[in-house]
């Protein structure tokens, strides 16, 4: 007679209902991405070169909704922080920076959370952007090298329309400038999203795209769903 198999417990069903949901909902990332190694390993180039080498950089990931920029750009940031130095990430979005000034104290609080806010966030957005970056380089001691700052951009065409467009200016600037190791990545849907730049802030991009595309067939796509579907009890389990 075959060996009973145990049956679930209530705790199993909790467990894998949260990793299924969590996958499903973009709380926890896929275990594996499908078709998208060449853009990972694209975005994990241009990071590492601005934490190993201090290099400023810009680039945006274009592809369609729903086709893994944001999991692409959170694959290759997981990969750079396995043998990469002290960096900061700075995360803002399109939907809820919905003007500079929103945006600019999101910056602030993401680098210096133990400062007081209050006056740091005064004169001109430039002013009070490097402003930041000052502190930001001297906290690191006298002599000490400054920790590059990776920005992720989300919904990248929605920034561009904020009128006089002084974020984006102000960040790649700073990435072609040198003076502070900074790398930038817009994530959008629309490809035409490098002709909502104006021209003083176009003069500083890198034209560097990274394409992204979806399931490029349906085994694809089953492949997909089955990755975001399959529990492993080693790594899923309570």
């Amino acid at each position: 007679m075959p060996a009973r198999q145990p049956s679930a417990t209530d705790a199993d069903v909790r467990s894998i209902k949260r990793a299924v949901l969590g996958r499903l909902y973009g709380r926890a990332p896929l275990p594996t991405l499908v078709g998208l190694d060449a853009a990972v390993d694209a975005v994990h180039t241009l990071l590492r070169q601005t934490v190993a080498s201090s290099e400023g950089n810009t680039a945006l990931v274009v592809g369609p909704r729903g086709s893994g920029k944001t999991a692409v750009v959170e694959r290759a940031l997981a990969r750079l922080g396995e043998h990469s130095g002290a960096h900061h990430v700075v995360r803002l979005s399109g939907f809820v920076h919905t003007s500079d000034r929103l945006a600019l104290r999101d910056i602030a609080r993401q680098l210096l959370a133990t400062q007081d806010l209050e006056h740091v966030l005064v004169g001109s957005f430039a002013d009070a952007f490097a402003y930041i970056l000052g502190l930001l380089r001297t906290s690191r001691g006298a002599g000490g090298p400054v920790a590059p700052v990776l920005f992720v951009l989300e919904e990248f065409d929605l920034l561009a329309q904020h009128p006089k467009q002084a974020l984006l200016y102000a960040l790649f600037d700073v990435a072609q400038s040198q003076q502070t190791p900074v790398a930038v990545l817009g994530l959008t849907a629309r490809i035409d999203a490098v002709d909502l730049l104006e021209k003083r802030v176009k003069s500083r991009f890198s034209h560097r795209q990274i394409f992204v595309h979806g399931a490029a067939s349906l085994e694809d796509f089953a492949q997909i769903a089955a990755c975001a579907l399959r529990v492993d009890a080693a790594r899923d389990g309570p």
